[in-house]
């Protein structure tokens, strides 16, 4: 218990207890940054997915193959980390390394948006997805570009 004087004849009491603190949440760790083999061409499946009418299921596989030309562009550059960042982070690494050029990240992170809108269940247009399918296109020259194989 703790008192302090507040003016003739009065006192303040505090009660001093212990308080509860929750234990710190671990922190996820990234994973591994790796881009493991698939067969076929997503790109062609999200065209013809698209074609279909299919534009949740068509913007879907493009953000996937986001992914992984991010991922392929990224594993060249050993600075990047071993870690897998997400796209947002990824492509602004990229990008602030003159890696992407300023159409290609514009591409690229309006289509994470349309891939994630796609992914919670929300309403795409067939303008975003063809945007999305443009994209990946954009993203496979870059990575051709810089070396890499699309």
């Amino acid at each position: 218990m703790l008192s302090l004087p507040l003016f003739r004849g009065f006192s303040l009491m505090f009660i001093v207890a212990p308080c509860y603190k929750p234990p710190k949440k671990k922190s996820k760790a990234w994973p591994k940054l790796e881009c493991p083999p698939i067969d076929g061409d997503l790109l062609v499946d999200a065209r013809a997915l698209y074609d279909g009418g299919n534009l949740v299921a068509a913007a879907m596989t493009a953000r996937v193959e986001i992914e992984r030309q991010l991922t392929t562009l990224a594993l060249k550059y050993p600075k990047f980390g071993s870690g897998w960042q997400g796209i947002g982070r990824t492509a602004v690494w990229l990008f602030d390394r003159r890696i992407l050029r300023s159409n290609t990240f514009d591409s690229v992170m309006a289509a994470a948006d349309v891939g994630n809108r796609a992914a919670h269940g929300q309403l795409v247009t067939k303008t975003e997805v063809l945007n999305m399918l443009g994209a990946v296109e954009s993203l496979r020259y870059t990575v051709r570009r810089k070396g890499g194989v699309a």
